[in-house]
């Protein structure tokens, strides 16, 4: 047998074929029937789109104590709920609620004595709008308020009803909550149930919610912001005033000790004379 016969190393790489013309044409026809597929059924399939979430309703509440602001109070505006206490029933404007947070033994001779003579009447007539502690066999209708839940979620820190009533306009939604009638100036005998009502109104605040307080209630007030502004040039000069008014205390106070020992010796003095001339032999 004649020629020459040659012997290749065999290829590190597997085998593939070069495809021929008419098979990369079958080839891309079909990925070209497979994407029409996939573009037709995506149009097929409904399209979910998630509507955006319903803007949150207004809730206005205004809850009115008996301090002289509550006249400002929003009885006029119907966008405003009214909550009440005790003290308001009978003052001749418009309450959606009044609260009654106190013992039935305090409440009822004072209602039975109350000055306006309407006040079973007027709460009897707001059903379940009157909120109690007790029941009330003249407001038979009145609702229970809910202590405990709300002890559970806000903590052991309830001082006044208007702190209890501020945790119930949060618990039912309140987009804003405004306080006409409650002061707590530092200088009252409330004073020491302030804290709990800036507790939870910073609460609310956290949530959200717009607090409206008039300009003359110390809630939520400082004479001036920590760090950031200096106190007002009058503290220097009342602080000097009160140091000086109370070494002046001070020394009464001393003398009033004194005039005391001093009255106390002049009359046993005169209590032991009294007792020799009643018995001198």
């Amino acid at each position: 047998m004649g020629g020459w016969w040659f012997s290749f190393p065999a290829s590190p790489f597997p085998s593939t074929p070069f495809p021929r013309g008419y098979e990369m044409q079958a080839a891309t026809e079909q990925r070209t029937a497979h994407w029409d597929t996939l573009v037709k059924n995506s149009r097929e399939v409904p399209v979910t789109t998630k509507h955006p979430e319903k803007a949150k309703q207004k809730r206005k509440i205004a809850i009115i104590g008996t301090a002289p602001q509550w006249q400002l109070a929003p009885f006029d505006d119907p966008e405003w709920e009214i909550w009440g206490i005790f003290g308001v029933v009978g003052c001749g404007k418009r309450f959606n609620r009044i609260y009654e947070l106190h013992d039935k033994s305090v409440i009822e001779p004072m209602a039975d004595q109350h000055k306006s003579g309407v006040y079973w009447e007027t709460v009897s007539a707001l059903g379940e709008n009157y909120i109690t502690k007790d029941p009330y066999d003249k407001a038979p209708n009145a609702k229970r308020f809910d202590f405990d839940g709300k002890l559970k979620k806000y903590g052991k820190y309830f001082a006044s009803s208007a702190s209890w009533l501020i945790a119930e306009a949060i618990d039912e939604g309140a987009t804003t909550i405004g306080l006409w009638g409650i002061n707590m100036a530092s200088d009252s005998e409330y004073a020491y149930q302030k804290p709990s009502c800036t507790y939870l109104l910073g609460y609310a605040r956290a949530k959200g919610v717009e607090i409206v307080i008039p300009e003359s209630s110390e809630l939520l007030s400082v004479p001036f912001q920590y760090g950031i502004e200096k106190p007002p040039l009058v503290w220097h000069s009342l602080e000097q005033k009160m140091a000086e008014i109370n070494q002046q205390l001070a020394a009464h106070r001393n003398n009033l000790e004194v005039s005391k020992m001093g009255v106390y010796g002049a009359e046993q003095s005169l209590d032991i004379l009294k007792w020799m001339k009643q018995n001198w032999k």
